[in-house]
């Protein structure tokens, strides 16, 4: 039995599984960029994520060969908002007031 923990941040993606046991069997990582615009402003290409995170996936299950994955953790970045349409749209990430001061 292996479980897939998958967590979608803020500026990447990370994927790690593991056996019944805790043991770390795969992982990965790989970012992805923010697009800072007018001030308190940020946008994310929802169609690049979701390859970062289809790309991690494999890349961290790519040795596991018996059991395959029966359950999966998932953990996302909060205060954001993904348009699901036909064409591409950008979602837009809210970042925190204090982001502005940076």
């Amino acid at each position: 039995m292996n479980i897939l923990g998958l967590d979608i941040g803020t500026t990447g993606a990370r994927a790690i599984v593991f056996n019944a046991e805790g043991k770390i069997l795969g992982s990965a990582f790989k970012e992805y960029e923010i697009i800072y615009g007018e001030l308190h402003k940020a946008e994310q290409d929802a169609e690049n994520i979701w390859n970062i995170t289809c790309d991690v996936i494999k890349k961290a299950k790519k040795n596991i060969r018996k059991l395959g994955i029966v359950a999966i953790s998932l953990s996302v970045q909060g205060d954001a908002i993904i348009p699901v349409e036909i064409t591409p749209i950008p979602s837009l990430t809210i970042p925190a007031p204090k982001a502005a001061q940076v």
